[in-house]
């Protein structure tokens, strides 16, 4: 319970980054199954609830809830047949994630490095400095590739990435290959029908040669992170009513001018700003001064459209709409995912994720974390490494808050002061 993308993402980063600082040469694989959700066969499905041994109440109602369902295909008027559906969960539901999450829980039996899985998402990562760390790695291909043509999944070649970490890396080629008599074998161990309507689309499917490749090499370039920037503030001015027809630039020339304060407009653009720039954040905050002033112009552009506060600075103009920048509410992101992880409902991976100290000082907030020295930027700048420092300057009462809203009214009254948060004044602490 109480688990997201976000402690999964944290975890699985948390140990990557720790050991490429410590020197050794990471290889991260991305692997995602094709249409996956769709494709669970429901046969599979029950047997591994029966294996799992689930009570025969709960199978038979997940047996029910997935039986007799049908489906047929319209074009231009005309209608297909109705046909059974004998796979697929629903999406978007509570019982859909689980019966998919019971469904790949077998997914990393016999995998030797280290697996993480997030509903369809799936990262592979392990030490790869020397051959027996290829192998290794290799051979989990090659066994999750089995385990894809036993439930009769596949992966989405598009989307496998690998990502190589670490100084003198000999960028391995990997190979998710999954032979002919393999996959054929599968078929017919794990299929009872033999009706041309089953066996060929399972052929078509698994028995390509796309199954069969290189997965590519993936490296983010710095254009894309600006331009993905770039996109936050073209999607905001294009959800304003009367400027969804005009080229991004004349967007910008219309919004400039300005707003009345007590305009709706306020509030919504602030909701946007909240939703757009602040999700997730522990994972993708920006280390750099530019990149870190690019995010800090969307802000302050939207707080200059407000009719009246054209000539005020940015920090009056934070101040007066009782505003954060964009860098203290990520500070305060971080502070919030702390608590959660320390003392709230992650406190169960906080003891992976973070190293407690003990300190009954007067003057200390009695809670610190243990700060260890560190090579690389990659793992400094990291959440679980980066927020210490300022978890371990909070005062006392905020620290041993009972709860995490209480947590968060006292929290605010720390940061009050800080209106524009400058690198010089992290450095110094809160």
């Amino acid at each position: 319970m109480g688990k997201s993308c976000l402690t999964n993402l944290v975890a699985f980063y948390n140990g990557v980054t720790a050991l490429v600082d410590k020197g050794r040469v990471t290889d991260i694989i991305y692997l995602d199954l094709c249409k996956a959700f769709d494709t669970v066969p429901h046969n599979i499905l029950i047997s591994k609830m029966e294996r799992h041994r689930f009570d025969r109440w709960t199978t038979w109602w997940v047996r029910n809830w997935l039986d007799g369902l049908t489906q047929r295909v319209a074009v231009k008027g005309s209608m297909s047949r109705w046909t059974p559906v004998m796979s697929g969960v629903p999406q978007g539901s509570i019982l859909g994630q689980e019966v998919f999450n019971i469904f790949v829980g077998d997914m990393d039996s016999g995998i030797e490095c280290t697996l993480s899985k997030s509903a369809d998402d799936t990262k592979l990562s392990g030490v790869v400095g020397t051959l027996e760390g290829r192998d290794a790695k290799q051979r989990d291909l090659e066994m999750l590739g089995r385990w894809a043509c036993a439930n009769l999944m596949n992966f989405n070649k598009a989307k496998c990435k690998v990502l190589h970490l670490g100084r003198d890396n000999p960028k391995h080629g990997y190979r998710l290959a999954q032979k002919a008599s393999g996959t054929l074998g599968c078929i017919k161990s794990s299929v009872a029908s033999r009706l041309r309507e089953v066996i060929l689309p399972l052929y078509s499917a698994l028995l390509r040669p796309h199954l069969e490749y290189c997965i590519q090499l993936w490296g983010p370039q710095h254009k894309k992170h600006m331009d993905l920037l770039e996109r936050v503030q073209r999607r905001a001015t294009k959800l304003i009513k009367g400027l969804e027809h005009l080229s991004y630039e004349d967007r910008l020339k219309e919004n400039d001018k300005p707003l009345e304060q007590s305009s709706p407009a306020k509030k919504d653009l602030g909701v946007l700003m909240d939703e757009k720039l602040d999700c997730c954040v522990q994972l993708w905050s920006p280390w750099h001064r530019k990149d870190m002033e690019l995010l800090e112009r969307i802000q302050g552009r939207a707080t200059k459209m407000i009719r009246g506060m054209e000539h005020l600075s940015y920090e009056d103009r934070l101040r007066e709409l009782g505003l954060f920048s964009l860098e203290k509410r990520r500070l305060r992101g971080d502070l919030i995912a702390a608590f959660r992880y320390l003392k709230g409902a992650y406190r169960k991976d906080g003891d992976r994720v973070f190293n407690k100290g003990c300190c009954d000082r007067t003057r200390s907030n009695g809670f610190k974390l243990r700060e260890g020295r560190l090579r690389l930027d990659l793992r400094k700048t990291f959440f679980t490494v980066r927020v210490e420092k300022h978890w371990n300057r909070l005062p006392r009462e905020v620290v041993e808050a009972p709860s995490l809203e209480t947590f968060k009214v006292r929290l605010e009254e720390a940061l009050s002061n800080l209106i524009w948060l400058k690198m010089s004044l992290l450095l110094q602490g809160l």
